[in-house]
Parts: C-alpha cells; sequence; structure tokens
C-alpha cells in the first residue's frame, strides 16, 4: 500500500498545516484556489496598515485548519463521529469558501461580481477543474454557498455523519 502524500504550508497563525488529502491537496493545487494568492485578505488596507499583508489564499488554508479543529473538538468533546468522506467534504468546504473573490476582495465585489459566495458557486457548478475534483459534490457545496440547501445546517451534521 502506498503511503498518502503529506504537503506542508507554513501559516504566520497556526504554523505547519499539514495536508494528507488527495481531494485536498488537488483543490489547493486547482487554479481557482491558486489565483486566491494574488487577492488580498483585506481589500486595500495594506496601503494604511503595513502588515496587512495576507491573501484570500492563506486565509482558505486557515479556514480550513480551523475546520479541522472544530470537528476534531465536535469528536473528542462531544463525542460526534464524522466519516472520513463527510469530514473531508467539510474541509474542502472552508477551503473553497472564498473562492468567487475577485480583485479587492469586498471593497469592489458589488461592482465586479456581485456576492463572492454567488460566485464560488458558479465556479463550483462551470469550473471543469473542480468539478473532476469534487464530483457530485460540487453541486452540493454550491447550493450550500448560495444558502439554498433548506435546512443546511443540520443536513450539513447530517452529511458529515453519514457519509
Amino acid at each position: 500500500m502506498a503511503a498518502l502524500k503529506v504537503k506542508y504550508f507554513q501559516d504566520p497563525l497556526y504554523g505547519q498545516i499539514a495536508v494528507a488529502s488527495p481531494l485536498l491537496l488537488g483543490l489547493i493545487d486547482s487554479r481557482a484556489l491558486q489565483r486566491l494568492r494574488h487577492i488580498r485578505q483585506l481589500g486595500v488596507s495594506y496601503l494604511t496598515f503595513l502588515g496587512a499583508e495576507h491573501s484570500r489564499f492563506s486565509h482558505s488554508l486557515g479556514a480550513m485548519t480551523l475546520m479541522g479543529r472544530a470537528l476534531d473538538h465536535l469528536e473528542q468533546e462531544e463525542g460526534l463521529r464524522f466519516s472520513r468522506a463527510g469530514r473531508e467534504l467539510a474541509l474542502a468546504g472552508a477551503l473553497l469558501h472564498d473562492i468567487g473573490h475577485s480583485a479587492f476582495s469586498h471593497t469592489l465585489e458589488h461592482a465586479l461580481v456581485g456576492h463572492h459566495e454567488r460566485m464560488g458557486a458558479r465556479l463550483l457548478r462551470e469550473d471543469p477543474q473542480l468539478r473532476r475534483l469534487l464530483g457530485p459534490r460540487a453541486a452540493r457545496l454550491a447550493a450550500l454557498f448560495e444558502g439554498r440547501l433548506p435546512g443546511a445546517e443540520a443536513r450539513v451534521i447530517h452529511d458529515l455523519v453519514s457519509s
């Protein structure tokens, strides 16, 4: 049996972020996520606050890390059990939550693309690379991003536990 490939990302807040999931590594390497390296998390704030240099890409890795911590807490402290596929879907959702952002982040969001959640959902439905990586999960994440899943929170938790 082949060993899992692990890739490490050094983050200023969370230290080393280890990613071993082939799906998550594929999503991190996708064009949709890599373009976030060039979009500033805080729009034009870096012009005033010189330390405000982080990107939507690093923010997305941090969101994925925090989702992992939340899932760990729910398992260890609350006794919930998540399937591997459900856990991976939750981590993918956190990782991809900002893929719809355009230049200058929220500053020009409404002028350029409308709500970034809608653009992210569109990318999930239309980007061939994301569709290939996610398969049918792409449509479920798109619906979640758009707020179109009835009882989304309960359904996501159900899907995590029973996937």
